[in-house]
C-alpha cells in the first residue's frame, strides 16, 4: 500500500474564464484539481467545499487515526460510555482513507 502525501495540503483557484480550485502542497505539487468552475454560483461554491475537504484530508485522517487510539486507551467506566459504532466508523473512515477493507 503507497503512503499519501503527506499534508499539509492547501487550497487555491486557479485562473481564466473557467478555472478550477487546485489542491496542492506548500512548495506547489498539485495533489488533485476540481472541475471547471462555470459562472453559476452554486456550482462555484460547491467545488470550493470539495477542494477544502480534500486539502483537509491529512489532518482529517490524522484525527481518526488518534481518536481511535484513544478510544482504545480508555479503560473501566470511561470505557463504558463509548458506543461501539464509533470506533467502527473510525475503523471504517481509515480504511477508506488508506485503501483497505475495515478490520472488525
Amino acid at each position: 500500500m503507497t503512503q499519501h502525501t503527506l499534508g499539509p495540503w492547501r487550497y487555491h483557484l486557479g485562473r481564466g474564464a473557467n478555472p478550477r480550485f487546485h489542491v496542492q502542497m506548500p512548495h506547489g505539487y498539485q495533489i488533485a484539481s476540481t472541475t471547471e468552475i462555470s459562472r453559476i454560483t452554486s456550482e462555484a461554491t460547491q467545488q470550493e467545499a470539495n477542494a477544502r475537504l480534500i486539502a483537509a484530508s491529512p489532518d482529517l485522517l490524522r484525527a481518526c487515526q488518534d481518536a481511535l487510539w484513544r478510544l482504545g486507551e480508555l479503560e473501566g467506566s470511561d470505557a463504558q460510555h463509548i458506543d461501539g459504532s464509533t470506533q467502527h466508523q473510525l475503523r471504517l473512515a481509515i480504511a477508506a482513507a488508506q485503501g483497505q477493507e475495515a478490520q472488525p
